[in-house]
């Protein structure tokens, strides 16, 4: 089940360079300051998915999302938020792939920070994976790699080429 929230629906808005979204995407339709949640069986929301601007595509059921926000529900505790210049996904966010300037948090530890150029996301089967430059981060240590694939529920994190680390001293006093 489906639920979307929508703050304006149009087909004519826009853009920051005054030129209508839907001539210039060519969408069959598009909303402006949307939230979409896809709920869970269980009654829960599972992924909710916003952005500022949204241009939906029936010939191949596609969405491009300007500014897309992306929040992956697995329980209250574990939260992931994406955030990206651009985004498209297929159906109502099966398959999410975010570009330009990514970054990837927990809600509740925003310490540790991936962030990337592109990257997949399967939110059926809790797969992120890209073959671009990627850099983990924390406060203690640094990590980058060309390409990641990760299992979020399995908690496992391949990192595929070009492997480098960096460790930060701590302070004794």
């Amino acid at each position: 089940m489906t639920l979307i929230t929508l703050s304006l629906i149009t087909t004519d808005n826009p853009n920051k360079n005054g030129t209508s979204s839907e001539a210039y995407h060519g969408g069959d339709y598009n909303m402006r300051d949307f939230t979409l949640i896809v709920m869970h069986y269980n009654g829960r929301p599972f992924r909710i998915i916003q952005g500022t601007n949204m241009f939906h595509f029936s010939e191949n059921n596609s969405t491009k999302i300007i500014n897309p926000i992306t929040r992956l529900i697995q329980s209250e505790q574990n939260i992931w938020i994406t955030t990206s210049n651009k985004g498209t996904m297929q159906g109502t966010g099966e398959n999410i792939t975010l570009n330009s300037n990514v970054i990837i948090t927990q809600k509740n530890n925003d310490k540790i920070r991936l962030t990337t150029e592109k990257i997949n996301i399967d939110t059926i089967n809790d797969i992120i994976h890209t073959n671009h430059p990627i850099t983990i981060t924390s406060p203690y240590w640094e990590i980058k790699s060309m390409g990641l694939h990760a299992v979020i529920g399995e908690k496992k994190i391949n990192l595929t080429s070009q492997v480098k680390s960096r460790y930060y001293a701590l302070k004794i006093h």
